[in-house]
């Protein structure tokens, strides 16, 4: 899924538990629940900055489409935060990063081929769903970020949280 689609179902989280450790953890639970929906995600290739992978055009792609990913969910989270308390936004932010905290794991994983995150990065893979078991379209996957982007936004402006 999409980082925004990640950090809108963080925010939901905060929006629901008052408590920042506890948005944020419900903010990661949110993040491996989504991976197990198909859905379309950019292509990407295998490898790590070790092995030569920030010199390949579909990889360099894949990071460009993720920064700006990154930078909508960070204006989603700041405008969502913004018709809040302050006491509030703490934990709709907490949510948000635990949102995105997996994949950002990815990311450094992929430039820095710690061993640690290699582990991490093994898990976070296969706890994602299978496309060769259920393929996807564009059009099929991307459907289920939007309708899982809106089910988020309709359950932040519905009347249980205004």
């Amino acid at each position: 899924m999409f980082l925004t689609v990640h950090a809108a179902a963080g925010v939901v989280a905060g929006t629901f538990i008052p408590n920042p450790l506890g948005a944020f953890a419900a903010g990661m639970a949110s993040h491996f629940l989504l991976d197990r929906v198909p859905h379309y995600d950019p292509p990407i290739v295998d490898g790590t900055a070790k092995d030569g992978v920030l010199k390949n055009p579909v990889f360099r792609r894949f990071v460009a489409v993720a920064m700006f990913d990154l930078a909508i969910a960070t204006l989603l989270t700041i405008g969502l935060a913004a018709r809040l308390t302050p006491n509030a936004w703490v934990s709709l932010a907490a949510g948000a990063f635990g949102g995105v905290l997996p994949d950002l794991l990815f990311g450094l994983y992929r430039l820095t081929d710690s061993r640690s995150l290699r582990a991490y990065n093994t898990w976070h893979h296969n706890n994602h769903f299978n496309p060769k078991k259920y393929p996807v379209t564009f059009v099929s996957g991307m459907s289920t970020q939007l309708v899982t982007l809106a089910f988020c936004l309709f359950a932040l402006f519905s009347p249980l949280t205004t």
